[in-house]
């Protein structure tokens, strides 16, 4: 069973359906069920563009899941969420190494 103190520096990630939205960083906790998070946010890389063909409803990405992005963390901007330790998952909130933006153009 991981710790709270053990989660420093890792992210919290929301995930709705088939979309994914950094939410933060873990920056501190505070007692057994508080995590402090740094505001996390992304940025679609210039480099990238995606490439729509007809089908679908309206068209079909053919590189969606070569998405790229660049994240910002602010640690000016924070905010508490409650966690249990020992869960790496609580709902649309998943607990990962990195921050992670999806946005799924096929939807």
């Amino acid at each position: 069973m991981e710790t709270n103190k053990n989660l420093i520096g890792k992210y919290i990630n929301k995930h709705y359906h088939t979309d994914v939205v950094p939410a933060g960083k873990i920056i501190g906790t505070r007692g057994k069920t508080i995590l402090i998070l740094a505001r996390a946010t992304a940025k679609r890389d210039p480099s990238w563009k995606p490439e729509i063909i007809s089908g679908g409803f309206s068209g079909h990405c053919t590189n969606n899941y070569s998405q790229k992005h660049t994240y910002t963390v602010d640690e000016n901007e924070t905010y508490e969420i409650r966690w249990t330790p020992g869960k790496t998952k609580m709902g649309m909130l998943r607990l990962s190494d990195k921050p992670t933006y999806f946005y799924d153009y096929n939807f």
